[in-house]
């Protein structure tokens, strides 16, 4: 799963997360999603089942 952010106003960060699960819904992964990006920022814990998470800044 993809997920394109704005980060300080310029710099556009993608976020690729991988599941232990390939077969996880649509609407889970997307809550997935959001719970790891709050858990890199430090507002919580990395959920189970995340395989790995690679952070690409796009200019």
């Amino acid at each position: 799963m993809r997920r394109n952010e704005r980060e300080h106003r310029s710099n556009i960060v993608e976020y690729v997360i991988e599941y232990t699960d390939k077969s996880l819904p649509e609407d889970r992964k997307s809550y997935l999603d959001n719970q790891c990006i709050r858990a890199m920022r430090g507002m919580g814990s990395m959920p189970e089942g995340v395989e790995s998470v690679r952070i690409v800044k796009r200019a």
